[in-house]
């Protein structure tokens, strides 16, 4: 069997896994995210239920969660799939500074807004809050 073979095994079955991700645990995860989620005053903050010493843990846990599915997403830009949806998707699960500006900017981006709620119609859930009406109610 020829080397090149097997990295084109490698490469139908990590489409084939991100295309399930994309599909099955992104729009569980949209569905969970409260209406409120993206409206700076409501975002949750400190208590995740975990005591002081278990807290890097969780962080440490939630982020090494988020880092295959941040470059799952950079893949569907490239490829057929969710790309914008499945980087959110990693930045809401992740934990680092800046982490609330830099989502609500991919929310400003045509569509991803609209697509989420697509997603959370479907499942039954009302639609979330747009960030950037909230902001101009507030100037």
């Amino acid at each position: 069997m020829e080397p090149w073979t097997h990295l084109l095994k490698i490469g139908f079955w990590g489409t084939v896994g991100l295309s399930l991700i994309a599909v099955v645990l992104l729009p569980l995860l949209v569905i969970r995210l409260p209406e409120d989620y993206f409206v700076p005053p409501n975002r949750r903050r400190g208590s995740t239920g975990v005591n002081r010493m278990g807290r890097p843990v969780v962080v440490v846990i939630r982020n090494l969660l988020a880092v295959p599915l941040f470059l799952a997403g950079v893949l569907m830009l490239f490829t057929p799939g969710q790309g914008a949806l499945m980087i959110l998707l990693a930045l809401s699960v992740a934990s680092f500074p800046g982490k609330d500006r830099l989502e609500r900017r991919l929310i400003a981006f045509p569509g991803v807004l609209a697509t989420l709620n697509m997603i959370r119609i479907k499942g039954g859930k009302p639609p979330l809050e747009n960030p950037l009406i909230y902001e101009q109610k507030k100037r």
